[in-house]
């Protein structure tokens, strides 16, 4: 069985190589394992690779990854082509929001939490989400891409960085900035949310917020076309 804990020797000799995807926060890093399969050369740039996704919250007996939607399609771009998958004990099922992960992990800190919810809304992964939110964060010019504002912009709309904390017992309660694009229009939608996670993967959501942004903001926040 492939083991999703992070720094398996297990794990390191099974792949290919390993690389950062996600810094999720305290509760520890998602990391990939690209595997690499041979393509024609001349679509080899155009189709991603299959990767496998170390989720720490996974059970030991699962794996999350990415691949095609069909082997023998060409996509522009890539991105275009993938689906996120789950195999449990040799059962693939694809996974198109957090409640195909229900019962598959086990989450017990509140930094867990985080990092759990945090793989869904990551600009890395929340794309082959249905109805997906993408978290954002303050950063400086230099690193200020995409899906992020500024400290200063940051600092006059009151913006918080993300909260979790223990709410019950197996229950944890998240507060953060997402900004998401509703369907019909490309201007992006800032919103602060909350949401109540369950040890099994179940994430509720419990509170929205709209936050007013102007068109400047909306060109920092724009979604790519993939999404």
């Amino acid at each position: 069985m492939f083991n999703n804990k992070i720094g398996s020797r297990r794990t390191a000799r099974t792949v290919e190589s390993l690389s950062v995807l996600l810094a999720l926060g305290a509760g520890g890093l998602a990391t990939t394992a690209e595997i690499h399969g041979k393509l024609p050369r001349e679509h080899e740039e155009l189709r991603p690779p299959v990767t496998a996704i170390l989720l720490p919250v996974l059970n030991d007996n699962c794996m999350v990854s990415t691949g095609r939607k069909d082997e023998n399609e060409v996509c522009i771009p890539a991105e275009a082509c993938e689906v996120l998958r789950l195999s449990c004990g040799g059962e693939v099922t694809e996974v198109r929001s957090p409640r195909d992960l229900e019962g598959h992990v086990e989450i017990r800190t509140a930094s867990e939490a985080l990092a759990y919810v945090r793989f869904f809304t990551s600009s890395s992964t929340s794309y082959l989400l249905k109805g997906h939110y993408v978290e954002i964060f303050p950063r400086e010019r230099s690193e200020c891409i995409a899906f992020c504002l500024l400290p200063s912009r940051w600092e006059e709309l009151g913006l918080e960085t993300a909260k979790s904390h223990l709410r019950g017992q197996g229950r944890f309660e998240i507060s953060r900035t997402v900004v998401r694009q509703p369907e019909g229009t490309s201007r992006p939608e800032l919103l602060r949310i909350t949401e109540v996670v369950s040890s099994n993967g179940e994430i509720i959501l419990t509170e929205m917020t709209p936050i007013q942004i102007n068109k400047f903001d909306e060109a920092q926040l724009m979604f790519p076309g993939v999404f």
